[in-house]
């Protein structure tokens, strides 16, 4: 807690979430649920006999075991097309961290693409599909120099990638070029890496990839926590929404009404789009979002 202050610039005397202002605090009952799910979760990898494990996978079907019963139609769907390049691309735009996306109108000094690598059979090149606004860049300098931990005795490896996206005449964001340096489902956002990737293209195996991924209990850990962080909770008022009546004055009361009507229209306007898509999009439905402090 104290480094997710210093993060956010909020570093106040006292470790104690509950020297926080109230405004930036999670409820009562947000707090006593939030305890509750994690003992619960930790409970059950417990009778499962998997918290304690230190080995590898050894099969991939069998991370299915970790939560079967806490499944989503997301999360389904993520185990069903994890390996596609196309969902692969996709997460960029809709996944936890969209905000890295950037149109690309150069390549990186250290980032030496040629359109030999790129367009193999001479359909396009790199500069005509950077200037029509079509290729797209994902830098994750930040991570570059930052120490790997150690988990069961065993160093870990952390990349600092460039990704290379291009968005194709049928609007979809394909992978092109990855220099190496949706999470209820291991394989495609795993926690840690126990090798390094490899640098030649279709020489990985599931044997390999079984070897790179992380211990079985680094990975009960891993996927709890996100089951942790996503799960919602019983006191949820939606945003706009306020059960407390703190204004009782014409005015007031009337531009709340107005702004309760905007969110419904938008939220009407998200949820016909989402019918079209084969993965809703449901992040900024404000029937989604939380009205207080959530995460």
């Amino acid at each position: 807690m104290a480094k997710l202050r210093k993060c956010l610039g909020c570093v106040c005397e006292g470790n104690a979430p509950l020297h926080e202002g109230k405004e930036v605090r999670f409820s009562f009952t947000k707090d006593t649920e939030f305890i509750y799910t994690e003992a619960s979760g930790l409970t059950e990898l417990q009778l499962k006999g998997l918290a304690d494990r230190k080995e590898n996978w050894t099969n991939i079907d069998d991370i299915n075991r970790v939560f079967c019963c806490k499944r989503t139609d997301l999360s389904d769907y993520v185990q069903g097309h994890w390996k596609e390049d196309a969902f692969f691309a996709y997460q960029y735009l809709n996944g936890l961290n969209p905000m890295l996306i950037r149109r690309c109108s150069s390549l990186p000094h250290n980032f030496p693409v040629t359109d030999d690598m790129v367009f193999r059979h001479g359909q396009g090149s790199l500069r005509n599909e950077m200037e029509n606004g079509n290729i797209f860049l994902c830098d994750y300098k930040l991570l570059d120099g930052v120490k790997a931990n150690t988990i069961n005795g065993k160093k870990q490896y952390l990349m600092a990638p460039l990704i290379l996206l291009h968005k194709t005449p049928d609007d979809k964001l394909m992978p092109i070029a990855i220099q190496y340096d949706y999470d209820a489902w291991m394989p495609n956002t795993p926690i840690s890496l126990q090798l390094p990737p490899p640098t030649t293209k279709g020489k990985t195996s599931e044997a390999t990839m079984l070897q790179t991924f992380p211990d079985i209990n680094a990975t009960v850990q891993g996927m709890a926590t996100m089951w942790l962080l996503s799960k919602q909770s019983s006191d949820f008022v939606p945003l706009g929404q306020y059960p407390e009546d703190h204004f009782i004055e014409k005015i007031p009361c009337k531009l709340i009404k107005a702004f309760q009507g905007e969110l419904e229209v938008l939220s009407a306007d998200i949820k016909a789009r989402n019918e079209r898509l084969e993965v809703p999009y449901t992040y900024m439905d404000p029937k989604k979002i939380e009205n207080s402090v959530a995460i």
